[in-house]
């Protein structure tokens, strides 16, 4: 399985309407795509005009179909208009055939990870989705030590992650850069993925691994429509809180 993340900057004041048009038009034209399982859009609760799209794919190969299709940029063109642009200009032509400045659209930013282990073997559905937690753990692995550490998440995390309250799916995706990794879980609330946290249990399965770690980010995404304050649970770990938009899921995934 494969999982995306596009990050937008929408202009300022047309976040509802770019929601309206993700439910609507974007998640049903990507679950279009062969291999397309789910496509969700949340929003950064500190930065409203910052947005994510998350997408999953049964395989890499159908990622890249969809990207190399020209799909990927067709969607995008068509959300150009909700789009931030960057203080940067540029000279074109007009149709006038007169030189003139147009400003810069700011490109998404777009991050792909293959998942390297999981606690069950498919996807949530969208049922229920909008009232669940996305808990996210990003880092690396020390260079030459990809494998045992992928090795130890298998081995520790994703059994221990199984048994924990509320935890209802659990995942280590490897990124396209060398030796990066995003260990996700997701939450039937916010409450539980806050239980595991406090009762010590996510400290002990950070121990597990952080021998073969070389840097570690913390940051969620809260699956639901209530606001996420920003918090930080240790020195290394940065906590950010997400709110759902909209979304769609393939039937049966």
């Amino acid at each position: 399985m494969y999982v995306r993340f596009v990050k937008l900057r929408i202009k300022p004041g047309m976040e509802a309407a770019y929601e309206r048009y993700f439910r609507s038009y974007d998640a049903p034209a990507m679950l279009r795509n062969d291999g397309c399982l789910f496509a969700y859009l949340v929003q950064d609760e500190e930065a409203p005009d910052s947005l994510v799209a998350l997408s999953f794919w049964t395989s890499e190969a159908h990622a890249r179909a969809y990207e190399e299709s020209g799909s990927f940029e067709t969607l995008m063109a068509r959300s150009r208009p909700f789009l931030e642009e960057s203080s940067e200009w540029r000279m074109q032509l007009d149709e006038n055939l007169e030189l003139a400045y147009v400003p810069v659209a700011v490109e998404p930013e777009v991050e792909a990870f293959e998942v390297a282990a999981a606690s069950v073997a498919e996807v949530p559905g969208e049922q229920g989705l909008s009232h669940m937690y996305l808990r996210i753990v990003e880092g690396r692995a020390d260079p030459g030590q990809v494998e045992a550490f992928a090795a130890a998440y298998r081995e520790h995390v994703i059994p221990a992650l199984r048994d924990v309250d509320g935890c209802r799916y659990a995942y280590l995706a490897a990124g396209r850069r060398e030796n990066e990794y995003l260990s996700v879980t997701l939450w039937e609330s916010k409450a539980h993925a806050l239980a595991y946290e406090s009762s010590g249990r996510f400290g002990e399965l950070l121990q597990k691994v952080r021998p073969w770690m070389s840097a570690l980010t913390q940051w969620k995404l809260g699956l639901d429509q209530s606001k996420q304050s920003r918090t930080t649970t240790s020195e290394d770990v940065a906590v950010r809180g997400f709110r759902v938009l909209g979304g769609a899921a393939r039937t049966g995934s």
